[in-house]
């Protein structure tokens, strides 16, 4: 596939291959092997300006081995490349994980500044799994410094009228999913958990 990606210079199908063999590695717990494919993407990406969302990639699988620093630092070039070329839903995944790094590290300020910016940018709702874990996480932190009335607000703000139920939306079965992706080891980002989750 690598090959014939190169012979034909189908570049963009040629980032996917190898974005999807990080996935896999990522989802094995080979991060070695994860961010080498990672990395080979990127490198393709930036030499033919291609879309960068492995960046994202590559900040969680750092965020997962506890290398914050590297990880914000994907995630700023992430929403770097998201501002300048105006890719809004990018943006708001990526400051949704920068939150998540400030989250780790018990900045919960700062990480409930990050996660207000997301949820501003998905105002209205573009993605409503991102937009759910923004408010949780959002939740997380206050309750954390012991606000259980803001955590209790906001939780239940997730059930109506943001995320109808007579819509077929089974919000806290995507939740728990999402929330599970971002606390298990797997590389692949909670916020693409997309086609069944609307938001890639």
């Amino acid at each position: 596939v690598l090959a014939a990606g190169e012979a034909l210079e189908a570049w963009d199908n040629l980032r996917r291959v190898y974005e999807t063999y990080g996935n896999v590695a990522g989802g094995e717990r080979n991060t070695e092997q994860a961010e080498y494919f990672y990395g080979k993407a990127l490198a393709l990406a930036e030499e033919r300006k291609l879309v960068k969302q492995v960046l994202c990639n590559l900040g969680e699988v750092r965020r997962l081995q506890g290398r914050y620093k590297e990880a914000l630092s994907c995630y700023r070039a992430y929403l770097d490349w998201a501002l300048k070329t105006g890719a809004t839903r990018h943006e708001i995944i990526a400051n949704h994980n920068i939150g998540m790094v400030y989250v780790a590290e018990r900045d919960f300020e700062q990480a409930r500044d990050f996660f207000d910016r997301s949820i501003h940018l998905n105002t209205p709702i573009r993605s409503r799994t991102t937009a759910a874990l923004s408010l949780a996480m959002k939740g997380c932190t206050f309750e954390t410094e012991g606000a259980h009335d803001a955590a209790f607000a906001l939780h239940a703000f997730l059930d109506e009228p943001l995320f109808p139920r007579d819509r077929g939306f089974d919000m806290s079965g995507h939740l728990s999913l999402a929330l599970g992706h971002y606390f298990s080891s797997s590389s692949k980002p909670a916020a693409f958990t997309s086609s069944g989750y609307s938001c890639a």
